[in-house]
Order: C-alpha cells, then structure tokens, then sequence
C-alpha cells in the first residue's frame, strides 16, 4: 500500500465516530432523496381514469417547481455533516472531478445554439449537485457504512412513499399512475428492489421485497422489471467470481430461475409484459417509442455537436412528450460531447464499482454496482440520464459518487470469506 492510500484507508477499522458519522449522513442522504415522491403526491393532480395517454406532458406547478427547488438545495445538509463531523480530504474525488469534467463543460455549451438566460438555472443546479458530492466524498467516512446506511434508510422511505401511492389509488387503464407516471413508481419500486441487498435481517428484506414487488405489477413497467434482471444477472456473475468453487450452487440457481419462467411463460408474456397487446406488445413499435426515437435522433442529426440544449429535447418533439431513451436524448440536447462525457461518467462508475465489488465484495457495494447496472439498462427504454428533479436520478449521482470516490482500503483489502453455501459472509443477512 502507498503513503498516499495508507493516509486514505480509514475503512479497514473505523473509529466509532466515523461510524457514526458515516451512518448518519448515508442516513440523511436518503432523507433528502426520498421526501421527493412525496412531493409529487402532494403537489400534483390526479390524473384520472379517462386518460389514454399515459406518456402526456404534466406541467409543473410554480409550487411544486419551488418545494423541487427546495429539496435539490437542502442536498448540501449531508455533506456538510458528513464535512464538520470529520476531516476533508479532496484526493478522494479527484477521480470524481475527472468522470464530471466533461459534463461540466459541455452543460453550458449546449446551450449555444438557442440560448436563453433561464437556462442557467439547469446548470447552476447540476453543478450545486456536484459539488455537494464532491464534499461528501471528501470527507473521512466509511464508504461501507455510508452505503449501507443509504440503501437501508432509502428502503424504508421508499416503502413509505409506496404504501402512500397504493393508498392514495390513481390508475388509469388498470396501471398505477400515482399523480405522475406509471415508470415514475416502477424506478421506485426497481430502486428499491436492489437496495434491499444492503440491508440486514430477513424480516425487513421480505416485507420490502412483497411490497415492491407488488407495486411493480401495479405499474407494469416492463422497462424497470428488465432492468432488475439485468442488475441481479451482474450480481450473480459478480459473485460467481468471488466464490468460483461453487460454480455448481450458482448454475442450479438459474435452472430454478429458468424452470419458473417457462411454467409461468404465459403469465408472464401476456399478463406481465403484455407481448400479445395490440396497444403494448410486439409490432406496436415499442408502445410508440419508435416514433420518438426517429424524432430524437433527427433533433440530434440537426444539431450534432452541442445539442439544443441541456433538458431541453422534449420542446422539439411531435410524437409524445419525451425522448424515452436516455442515451437518444442526451445526444440531442448536448451534442456528441456531451454524450461521450455522459458515457464516461456513468460506465466509469460502473467499471469502478465492479472493480471494488471483485476486490471486497460486501453488500454495500454489490447494492451500488446493481444499481448502476440497472440505471444504464433502463436508459435504452427511458428517459433517464443526468437529471437532478427526481429520485431515480438523484440516486444515481450518489452512487456514482460513491463508486468514483478513492477508497484506500480497495486495492488492499483481502478476498472475502465465504460461507458454506459459497456466498461471501459479508453478503450474508
């Protein structure tokens, strides 16, 4: 180990302040997260069972936009005790700056074909977030503890808000709406699903799990249940390398997995993903993504290298109010470049997380690399990219963060233990 990661490694045995520290402002972190689907339900009307189109654009209230505003500035409170609680250490987000670089300079470029000055109220705001993240990860806290803290205190709001919306009984064509989206809940319930690796005790775990669940079948967002595949697909290859002699355990795992989908194929073609829909299924060109595709793409072949502008794309469209492909809209609104940061930034966060989960493979971090995962698979069927109004997207900054953050005992720490069914004890309940 170097001096420079020796001064650094605070996490191979943290002191009881830094626990304290870390596991409060994980704490707090979810706090100001997860009050924004509140805000939503409170703030926004409900949409009604007459509505065929569940993609419409909803404006956004001077009130509501003014309690976003409000929760997007109180984002500085964890850091800033995260920051008095401890020391300040900036070399653990060089790393961070490097992944935001990009993003920092082409956000305002891509205002330059059509500039206007309250525009710069987006870039005032991502930059205020970015710079809160790089307080966070500069402070001497246990990025183990800090996770764990986050994931689990983001499980229990989350439920909170769930049982809210379930409560509260806006649908519309037999989906659960929730005053805003039926992909908006269907994030929630993801986010949820994967965040629940880093709790402890089984009994928390199961109710969580029974009620995202629930609330995902509600939503029928095919996007987010393709997504929570894909990030349990990479835990269980990430774990297949922690603990390589138990190959076997593993392989019978996914012939049970394989054997359930084909009993329950008709359910869940039909009744879950709806495949045979005329409206939803195959040859309806993705539920009409494939038109606002084609528009997004067109939008961005006009305006190839700076875009028209930072949250901007859906002013342009014809076909339904966004872009539903996160990658599609962030080429249109900033240009390649903008693009090509935007790809740094997040698959840098994912290489680094992977490469943590392989070195030390606990909960915490098995949690943050699925969630990235699913974040990067939920972009190709939604309009999710750098966004700092919503929990989706809030949750992924800190995750990046945290993944992009220098952690001293990475490259050092031993390979886990395992238990006797081959899984890492640090994954176990």
């Amino acid at each position: 180990m170097t001096a420079g990661s020796a001064a650094l490694d605070r996490t191979s045995a943290p002191a009881a302040s830094t626990r304290m520290i870390s596991t409060l402002t994980g704490a707090l972190m979810a706090l100001w997260i997860g009050v924004i689907p509140f805000i939503d339900l409170a703030q926004r009307p409900k949409i009604g069972i007459g509505i065929k189109a569940f993609s419409q654009s909803r404006e956004v209230s001077p009130a509501l936009a003014a309690a976003l505003l409000m929760v997007v500035l109180a984002g500085a409170i964890p850091p800033l005790v995260a920051a008095l609680g401890s020391s300040l250490d900036f070399r653990r987000a060089k790393y961070f700056a490097f992944g935001i670089l990009g993003l920092c300079l082409s956000i305002p470029l891509s205002y330059l074909a059509l500039y206007d000055l309250r525009d710069a109220a987006y870039v005032a705001i991502v930059y205020y977030v970015f710079v809160c993240m790089i307080l966070l990860i500069s402070a001497d806290v246990d990025s183990e503890i800090l996770l764990r803290s986050f994931f689990t205190s983001l499980v229990l709001v989350n439920c909170a808000s769930m049982i809210a919306v379930l409560i509260d009984h806006d649908f519309a064509w037999g989906r659960l709406m929730g005053r805003t989206a039926p992909n908006y809940w269907g994030a929630i319930a993801q986010t949820t699903l994967i965040a629940v690796i880093a709790m402890r005790g089984w009994l928390f775990r199961g109710g969580a799990i029974a009620l995202s669940l629930y609330v995902l079948s509600c939503t029928q967002s095919r996007g987010s249940m393709l997504a929570l595949v894909v990030a349990y697909a990479g835990v269980a290859g990430i774990l297949f390398f922690a603990v390589r002699g138990k190959a076997w355990l593993w392989l019978a795992l996914g012939l049970m997995v394989l054997v359930a989908v084909i009993v329950s194929g008709d359910y869940v073609t039909n009744d879950l993903m709806m495949l045979s829909d005329p409206l939803r299924g195959v040859g309806s060109g993705a539920t009409g993504r494939a038109h606002a595709w084609a528009e997004t793409w067109d939008l961005f072949a006009a305006h190839p290298w700076v875009g028209v502008g930072y949250r901007q794309h859906e002013q342009y469209l014809l076909s339904d109010s966004s872009a539903h492909n996160g990658y599609l809209a962030t080429l249109a609104e900033t240009g390649i470049f903008g693009f090509m940061a935007y790809i740094v930034f997040i698959f840098g966060a994912l290489g680094l997380a992977c490469a943590k989960v392989l070195r030390k493979p606990t909960a915490p971090r098995v949690a943050c690399m699925a969630f990235l995962l699913a974040y990067i698979f939920t972009g190709l069927v939604e309009r999710v990219g750098l966004n700092t109004g919503n929990l989706y997207s809030l949750v992924l900054i800190v995750a990046a963060a945290l993944a992009w953050r220098i952690d001293g005992d990475a490259a050092a720490a031993p390979p886990a233990a395992s238990s006797p069914l081959g899984v890492p004890r640090a994954l176990a309940p």
